[in-house]
């Protein structure tokens, strides 16, 4: 594992998610070389596969073809072209990454009270956020990365990390919005990651002009390239 680390090494910025896998030990490694890495997450089966260029995409991807339903990362142009060559009926959505890498986590101003969510804090995400499957919201409470936040007695909103290591989940109640309340959340759960020995990031639709606006606060890091979510078809 040690090869394959020092390859991520060389762009943090781009390849945080899959070393949070390895941190984590839930990558499966399928293949790689000095050039690209194919690995498999665990708990979400997503995959993750940086490589350069479309050769080396084909190389990568002849020892496990990719099937319907699949959900793939990304991390070039490039390489997204060859997917969507070679597997037509896919979707793909296209993101930014974001990174922290400060030494320490950020300081802020806490007005919210921050509090892990328990299994009846669930009704309660599942009404305003549709994104993540039931299994990988109750996986998020296990794993005490699922967080409630309160002002005062009243939730205004959650934040949490999704099972491949990237943070998410963000929601803020319409009434709680243009408070600041985002931002607050987005950098407590910056400190938790560090925490925990996970790079924080995360990843924005580019459509999510809110959510890109909301990065523009904060001293997370663009990495430089785009990254795309493909599901294949």
């Amino acid at each position: 594992m040690n090869g394959v680390y020092e390859f991520l090494l060389t762009d943090i910025p781009r390849y945080c998610g899959m070393m949070n896998c390895i941190k984590r030990g839930s990558a499966q490694v399928i293949a790689h070389s000095e050039r690209g890495l194919f690995i498999r997450e665990a708990f979400s089966g997503i995959y993750f596969l940086a490589s350069p260029d479309a050769a080396e995409t084909e190389k990568l991807l002849a020892s496990h073809p990719l099937a319907p339903g699949d959900e793939c990362e990304v991390f070039t142009a490039e390489t997204a072209e060859y997917i969507q060559k070679t597997y037509p009926r896919a979707t793909f959505t296209e993101c930014r990454q974001y990174v922290y890498l400060g030494k320490e986590p950020p300081e802020y101003e806490k007005r919210l009270d921050m509090r892990a969510a328990t299994p009846d804090d669930l009704p309660f995400v599942r009404r305003h956020y549709h994104l993540v499957d039931e299994d990988m919201l109750e996986l998020a409470v296990k794993r005490k990365e699922l967080f409630i936040a309160r002002a005062g007695n009243v939730k205004v909103g959650f934040i949490g990390v999704h099972a491949e290591g990237c943070m998410g989940m963000l929601y803020v109640l319409p009434r709680f919005r243009r408070c600041g309340y985002g931002r607050e959340m987005e950098l407590f759960m910056t400190g938790e990651m560090m925490r925990a020995g996970l790079y924080p990031y995360g990843q924005v639709f580019i459509s999510n002009k809110a959510s890109l606006a909301l990065q523009k606060t904060t001293d997370y890091e663009k990495a430089q390239c785009e990254m795309y979510w493909f599901i294949i078809k």
